[in-house]
């Protein structure tokens, strides 16, 4: 047709209709999104880990650590002598709402503002852990004693897709880091990771239908070395978790 000039103007006017047509489709069929979480509050938030007070590093988990209020979040680690069998207490929270990718949550959304203490025996993170098993795992912020930003993607213990990226100041500026994670079908999803809004990554895992908690923690040493220091902080600023329906 594009070749045809007897048929240009018909052509351009049908091109035209067909494309108001086509975004008037888009738009009514366009998904709609759903907030589920934008604030740091106890109504949306658990103390801990889902299956305790402790994980992986030397610190467990108190809530006496953790301060929440609105769009803030604090998480404290310091050492102790009071809790026999680790070297500090600090804090984490896990989030009520289940990230489930399937038919009617079709893609989910985590994004959350950061400043975090990345000193050696420092270990802060936000990430997704598996409710029923072990994967799946997808750290969308994980630092361990340095200023390099962690974004893996579990689909067993050995294979793992994995992406580094150095973060300037990450203590001092207020960072975004995010996932989204997009069904592709029944068994898999796409993941892209990003921060301060510049995508860093696509991993593509078997985690569809698959539930998971999201969990923010600011562990110490395990991955991230010994530390020395005596008093670390992990500050919390905007969340946001939600999931678009069909």
């Amino acid at each position: 047709m594009k070749n045809s000039s007897c048929r240009r103007s018909f052509g351009a006017a049908a091109s035209l209709g067909i494309a108001i047509l086509a975004w008037g489709l888009t738009a009514s069929s366009q998904a709609a999104y759903h907030t589920l979480v934008n604030t740091y509050d106890w109504s949306h938030w658990n103390n801990a880990y889902p299956w305790g007070d402790h994980h992986n590093g030397s610190a467990i988990m108190l809530q006496s650590q953790v301060a929440l209020s609105g769009n803030s979040m604090t998480l404290h680690a310091v050492p102790t002598s009071s809790n026999p069998g680790y070297r500090f207490k600090s804090g984490t929270i896990w989030c009520k709402t289940i990230v489930q990718v399937d038919s009617t949550h079709i893609n989910w959304t985590i994004d959350g503002q950061f400043k975090c203490s990345t000193a050696p025996g420092c270990w802060p993170a936000m990430w997704l852990d598996g409710t029923q098993s072990w994967p799946p795992e997808s750290d969308i912020m994980e630092f361990k004693g340095n200023a390099t930003c962690w974004q893996n993607t579990f689909r067993t213990s050995s294979d793992v897709s994995t992406k580094t990226t150095g973060v300037s100041n990450p203590l001092g500026t207020w960072h975004h880091y995010k996932a989204w994670i997009n069904r592709v079908d029944a068994t898999n999803v796409t993941i892209d990771y990003y921060i301060d809004g510049t995508w860093t990554v696509r991993h593509t895992a078997n985690f569809s239908g698959k539930p998971m908690w999201l969990i923010i923690d600011f562990q110490t040493e395990g991955s991230s070395g010994t530390a020395t220091w005596t008093d670390k902080w992990m500050y919390g600023g905007t969340i946001e978790v939600g999931y678009s329906s069909p």
